[in-house]
């Protein structure tokens, strides 16, 4: 489980990391739509670790968001700076304006997101009602 978690940060990360590189090369869609994957994937993965996953079938990254709010995960200015950073990528994804600024600020919105908050820790898997 451990190793796991560890390996999922740091896809994130790695994707994060193509998203600057794509960013500082002038590929600004290629970067939002790399940020928007790292952070739903992120999201996703919370949400499995915490189990709070959405009942859809096909659930989005608001729905995975809504989830982890609802259940106290994920804080009201957290939700809204995600909210932002996840528009900003649904814009490069479906070829909307966007600005350089609000792929960055996406970017590094994303990537404060990832790096402050841990998945569940390694003993969720052993005692999964006991804590968190």
């Amino acid at each position: 489980m451990v190793a796991t978690l560890k390996a999922e940060r740091t896809s994130h990360a790695a994707l994060l990391a193509s998203a600057h590189t794509a960013l500082n090369h002038g590929l600004w869609i290629a970067a939002g739509v790399l940020s928007r994957v790292a952070l739903e994937s992120h999201l996703k993965y919370l949400c499995k670790s915490h189990r709070c996953e959405p009942e859809k079938r096909r659930a989005t990254a608001r729905d995975f968001l809504g989830r982890l709010y609802n259940q106290h995960h994920v804080t009201k200015a957290w939700q809204r700076a995600l909210k932002t950073a996840l528009k900003t990528g649904d814009n490069c994804a479906h070829n909307e304006p966007v600005t350089w600024q609000e792929i960055q600020y996406a970017i590094s919105t994303a990537g404060e997101f990832i790096e402050t908050n841990e998945l569940a820790p390694w003993w969720a898997d052993v005692f999964p009602r006991d804590f968190g």
